[in-house]
């Protein structure tokens, strides 16, 4: 899912050719391709509303015609995101108390409408098993961590995904106050075996897991994350700080344990 308006290099955007399509939908209204090719030339143009306006004609007339809702469904974002972008520039050069309003709810805005359009997408094709994940990134946003763990059920199960849905998992579940839970989901999206992570997921998974068990006074099981971002980031400076500090503080405590075993990591 993107809100990317990037069309072809060789669309014409000139006034001629959109007032050409305005005729040939006139002319014949029921052909959705003049309302895509003139959806096309308004994103490129930066402007999302005008897009949507246009696509939502086209839903009029083609029903659930397939590519017509999905570029409606891009145009929405695009609209609902250049709102944003607009917002942060001016809170960047007037952030009062009103813009800063304003700001907060264009970034929940941009969040409902990426939960939304996920939405619509799994109806339409449940196996979109990365939508899962983009949803969930959005209801965190918005608040609703619990919500969110639920809605990554069916993106846990695939082997290509796993890795990201464990690491919002564990991003959920740590905002709902289950340390430990989280501990294991960003285990899991780091040290899985089967499917490799993604460098980025891991080296995110093993920050957040060196920070919570650190914040669990869990020494030895922070020094181990720690040695693994550095395995991936040698000159992450915090990283190198972090465990310095812990190495000169000796042996872990007692009740150091590792907590995340019973984890599965070859999924």
């Amino acid at each position: 899912m993107s809100a990317d308006a990037s069309g072809s290099p060789n669309l014409d955007t000139s006034v001629q050719r959109r007032q050409t399509l305005e005729h040939c939908i006139r002319d014949a209204p029921a052909d959705v391709e003049p309302y895509l090719e003139l959806a096309q030339i308004h994103r490129a143009l930066d402007k999302p509303i005008e897009a949507q306006k246009v696509l939502e004609k086209a839903v009029r007339i083609s029903g659930d015609h397939p590519e017509v809702l999905w570029q409606l469904e891009e145009a929405e974002l695009a609209r609902s995101l250049q709102r944003l972008k607009e917002f942060k520039e001016l809170h960047n050069k007037h952030p009062t108390p009103d813009v800063t309003s304003d700001l907060e709810r264009a970034q929940n805005e941009w969040a409902i409408r990426r939960a939304e359009v996920c939405r619509k997408r799994l109806q339409r094709d449940p196996s979109q098993t990365n939508l899962y994940i983009v949803m969930a990134e959005a209801m965190y946003e918005m608040g609703q961590f619990a919500e969110a763990a639920e809605a990554l059920e069916p993106a846990l199960n695939d082997p290509q995904e796993c890795s990201k849905a464990h690491l919002v998992r564990g991003m959920c579940l740590q905002a709902t106050n289950q340390p430990l839970e989280a501990l294991a989901s960003f285990r899991g999206a780091a040290l899985r075996r089967a499917v490799q992570p993604a460098a980025n997921i891991k080296l995110a998974a093993l920050r957040h897991a060196a920070d919570l068990s650190s914040r669990l006074g869990l020494r030895a099981t922070c020094k181990r994350y720690l040695r693994g971002i550095l395995q991936l980031n040698p000159n992450d400076h915090v990283a190198t700080q972090t465990l310095a500090r812990l190495e000169a503080k000796g042996a872990s405590d007692i009740h150091d344990l590792e907590t995340t075993e019973n984890v599965p990591s070859n999924r």
